[in-house]
């Protein structure tokens, strides 16, 4: 092993050590940087709560099914429990009925690693009242709870509105136009997303009896088509900023009828079919119990 000479300096060394010092910071910098990244979005994240992004006030007035918001996926059981209080009759041409759904929800997120239940109980009544023998107004208000499975505080549910019904016979068919005009919010009891939605909703339906039988039961199928157009938009939040509004949705469904309705535990199903939701900011496919007007 040769000796350094006493007089000999490493001059490549030194004239560039600050660079190389540069360098690794640079190095280490990089790839750190998307474990801070990551650590300020967990923290981010934790620090959200259901109520900042849940929009309990759409969940209840949606109806059984699946649907798609980007990184949201929403699973709906709706029961859509009623009861007549008063049927029209000669007497009094007039109806009043009893709305007492309970509506269950389940929220997935690509960018929360725990999902979201959450349960709301907005009962009501609907007023009915027959304008001519074919054309039927339906005025009906809700308030009501809703809660998630999280922690997180309780939410009071409302909204208000009109629906109208108009039917037309032609031969064997059986055309129906519908309207709805409702708002609907919520207020969380401890701060947080107290947002709502108003929107606006027409739609057409045509229906033929067949000659076929179901469950010793005479049926018939319907198809039918919704505009629905939300007056000051539909605001889905998420955890992050990344926030989707929805102007209008279109809705095709197809249904079966019955004249005795099936019975499941205590429903009664007069009618039951699916219902489709194509579109850019959110799909879905729904449980219909018909015509929603």
């Amino acid at each position: 092993m040769y000796p350094i000479p006493a007089n000999c300096r490493f001059v490549g060394i030194h004239r560039y050590s600050k660079w190389t010092g540069f360098l690794v910071f640079l190095m280490v910098a990089v790839s750190l940087a998307p474990t801070v990244v990551d650590t300020a979005a967990n923290k981010a994240l934790a620090q959200v709560q259901p109520e900042d992004f849940l929009n309990y006030a759409y969940a209840t007035w949606i109806g059984t099914g699946f649907y798609r918001v980007e990184q949201r996926t929403i699973w709906v059981l709706r029961a859509p429990f009623s009861y007549m209080a008063l049927e029209p009759g000669e007497k009094r041409k007039w109806g009043l009925k009893l709305l007492l759904p309970v509506t269950f929800g389940f929220h997935q997120f690509e960018d929360i690693p725990e999902d979201v239940g959450t349960m709301a109980f907005v009962p009501g009544v609907e007023f009915q009242y027959p304008i001519l023998k074919n054309w039927w107004v339906k005025p009906y208000g809700q308030i009501g709870l809703g809660k998630d499975f999280s922690g997180g505080s309780l939410a009071y549910i409302y909204g208000a509105g009109v629906r109208t019904r108009a039917i037309f016979p032609w031969r064997r068919f059986e055309f129906s136009l519908g309207g709805n005009l409702m708002g609907a919010g919520q207020t969380i009891s401890g701060g947080g997303n107290d947002n709502g939605f108003s929107m606006f909703e027409i739609g057409i339906e045509g229906l033929h009896p067949t000659n076929f039988t179901f469950l010793g039961r005479n049926t018939d199928l319907s198809l039918y088509f919704i505009l629905t157009e939300f007056i000051d938009d539909l605001d889905i939040l998420f955890p992050l900023d990344n926030d989707i509004k929805i102007r209008r949705l279109y809705k095709i469904g197809a249904t079966m009828g019955f004249d005795k309705p099936l019975s499941i535990w205590f429903i009664k199903l007069p009618r039951i079919g699916i219902e489709y939701i194509p579109g850019e900011d959110m799909t879905g496919i729904a449980l219909t119990m018909g015509f929603p007007f």
